[in-house]
Order: C-alpha cells, then sequence, then structure tokens
C-alpha cells in the first residue's frame, strides 16, 4: 500500500496502472507492537495522511531498561512515539488508497510468481495476472519469497505478544525495552506497551542472533503476565547481504527485512515504499520497466544506513551478554547511546529532501 500511494504521489496519473493483491480482507489483525516513531509520521504526513483520524496513543517517553539501569529517551516533539493498532492502521491506509482511485482485490491469493517476456506472470485464485513490474510485500514468512529470492540467506527473529488488562488508563506511562534477558541468553528485549484502550501491550522480541540460546519466549512471557493468549511470529531481519530485487520483482516491508535491533518494521515499511516507489518511476522513464540497481539505491539510502547501522548495534549488544558489558553499554555510555539514538538510528526520514522530487 505505502508503495502504491507513493507511486500516486510521484505520477497520479498511475492510478489505472496499478493493481493491489491482497489474500487478506480488511480490516484484519496483524501482530505488532504498533509503535509509530516520528519517521513513520512524517512519511504519513508527506502522503497527506493524517494519523489522528485514527485511535492513537501519544507517549513522551521511551524507558530502555538493562538490569538496575535505566534511562530514558525523549525526543524534542511533544511526543517521542505513538502507539496505534495495526487493525485500524492498514484498515485505514487501505481506505485511503481506495478513495485515491486505486485498485485493491481483497481476498485473492497469488501461489506462484515467474518471470516471463520481460515481465512477471502471476496465478492467482481469481486467474493469471501479468505486469511489468511486481512488487511483493507479503511479510516475514512468505511462500512467493522462497520461490523468487532463492538463494536468500536472512535470519528470523521471533515474537511473542499478548495484552495485558489494566485497570486504569495512563497517559503519561511510557513505552518500555528491558533488554534484562539478554543476561540470560535472549537476544532481545521484553517490551511493555502503551495502547490506545485500557490495555498494555506486553511480549518478547528474540533476534535470534549472537549468543542467543533460543529459550522459549512464550514461556518467558507466561511467566509475566495475567493472560494465556499469547501470539508469536517470526520477523525477516535486514542484513547488509539481503537482496531485494529479482528481474523485475522488488521486496518491500517485512518482505525486505524488519530493524534488527528494536524490532520496528512500520516506520520501514512506509519508507521501502517510498524507495521502491521511487525506483520504479525512475526504471519506467530511464530502463523500460527494468528495475535492476534497486538493492543498491536502498542500502545507500538514509534508511538503509539507519538499518545497517541498526544491524552493526545489534551485532555488538546481542554478544556482550555478561554484566560488565552491559553495564558498560547501559550506564558508562549512557549519553553516547541517547546520542547515537537521535542522530543515526532516527529521524533518517527527517534528511530526505524534496521527496517529490528526488
Amino acid at each position: 500500500i505505502s508503495t502504491a500511494l507513493h507511486l500516486l504521489f510521484f505520477d497520479p496519473s498511475l492510478a489505472k496502472e496499478i493493481l493491489v493483491v491482497d489474500k487478506a480482507s480488511f480490516p484484519r489483525a496483524k501482530l505488532c507492537g504498533g509503535g509509530l516513531t516520528e519517521d513513520a509520521e512524517r512519511i504519513l504526513c508527506w502522503l497527506g495522511l493524517d494519523v489522528n483520524q485514527i485511535p492513537n496513543q501519544p507517549v513522551k517517553s521511551i524507558d530502555f531498561i538493562v538490569g538496575e539501569h535505566r534511562f530514558a529517551y525523549q525526543s524534542n516533539n511533544a511526543h517521542t512515539i505513538r502507539v496505534v493498532s495495526r487493525i485500524d492502521l492498514d484498515a485505514w491506509l487501505v481506505g485511503a488508497a481506495i478513495e485515491r482511485g486505486l485498485t485493491i482485490e481483497q481476498g485473492v491469493e497469488v501461489s506462484h510468481i515467474i518471470e516471463e517476456n520481460g515481465g512477471v506472470r502471476l496465478t492467482t485464485s481469481a486467474g493469471v495476472i501479468t505486469s511489468k513490474i511486481v512488487v511483493l510485500a507479503e511479510g516475514s514468512n512468505g511462500k512467493l519469497s522462497r520461490q523468487v529470492f532463492t538463494k536468500r540467506q536472512a535470519n528470523k527473529a521471533r515474537l511473542v505478544e499478548a495484552f495485558e488488562e489494566q485497570k486504569t488508563h495512563n497517559q503519561n506511562a511510557p513505552l518500555i525495552f528491558d533488554y534484562t534477558p539478554i543476561q540470560t541468553g535472549v537476544s532481545g528485549y521484553f517490551w511493555d506497551f502503551p495502547t490506545t484502550g485500557n490495555k498494555r501491550s506486553v511480549g518478547y522480541f528474540d533476534a535470534n542472533m549472537g549468543k542467543s540460546q533460543r529459550l522459549n519466549i512464550g514461556n518467558l512471557l507466561s511467566k509475566r503476565t495475567n493472560t494465556t493468549e499469547i501470539n508469536g511470529h517470526p520477523i525477516l531481519q535486514f542484513t547488509p547481504r539481503h537482496n531485494n530485487q529479482i528481474g523485475h520483482v522488488i521486496a518491500v516491508g517485512d518482505c525486505s527485512g524488519a530493524d534488527p535491533l528494536l524490532g520496528e518494521g512500520i516506520s520501514f515499511a512506509l519508507g521501502s515504499g517510498y524507495y521502491a516507489a521511487r525506483h520504479i518511476i525512475r526504471s519506467i522513464k530511464e530502463q523500460d520497466g527494468d528495475p535492476r540497481g534497486y538493492q543498491w539505491e536502498l542500502i545507500k539510502s538514509e534508511m538503509g544506513r539507519a538499518l545497517y547501522i541498526r544491524w552493526c548495534i545489534a551485532m555488538i549488544i546481542f554478544n556482550a551478554n555478561t554484566d560488565f558489558w552491559q553495564s558498560l553499554i547501559w550506564k558508562t555510555l549512557n549519553p553516547t547511546v541517547i546520542w547515537i539514538a537521535r542522530n543515526w538510528l532516527l529521524g533518517w526520514a527527517g534528511r530526505i529532501k524534496n521527496p517529490s522530487r528526488e
């Protein structure tokens, strides 16, 4: 949807040339903490979309915890992050795309994808579709990705989530990332997010890298929550070696790899739609529909650099699982961590100047 909206952003006349096919029917549930960073909001803003059209919970502070060490990160804005429901967010984006003239076939599943005759042929539950370029956005565990990217060697993180009832709604509740589980063999964190209702989203994220012991994070979560309804799924991680373009097929969103440090996916899904659309426009004009070169453009982009830095930091933090190194990182280097977060990890969308003309 992000790619389609960005294609219209660049060239509104393309509305009749774009078809979106989704095996789901919206609104539909998706497992996700629902954190909207300033980068996600900035992208929605330049698309002319106001997130206040759906329920959201502004959060002023993000608290990072490792054992007895704790520090808060706050942006210079009125809020640091917003929390939304993915049911609401995704259905809202689909609705916006339809209002702008895009054709979206819901409940249509693609079973095979084959390159032929300078384009792509899709076998779907509604018949055969041919296209010059296909944008693949089937998430982290799709079967089409395995058909197209046969040589991918990508790591998958694990995520489990539950929703806890809370008696009162605290508007000033922080977003919590607790990295203490690193010391017990989880290469990730426990999270505790406020939501738009009287619940909190809690869960575990295990990047499955470094010295991860592949512990049962579902059992770990069941010991920290008062609910038995726990859901989980894998998350395809970004790596510099991850190829996101083969022939006339481009991967975006979680299908192209999410952030391996925090597990953030929304802003990078929106951002990958921007870069994919920009590249498609160029390839149509300059290369007669051949999208070669997309991977290199993505890696050297502002978003690609942010993902690369997060990957590097994840490799360091998740391998440093002793008390000494965790104390050094989170306590002694506290000001450095905050500076890196503010200047390298967040705000990458703000460094894209004049997005309509790049």
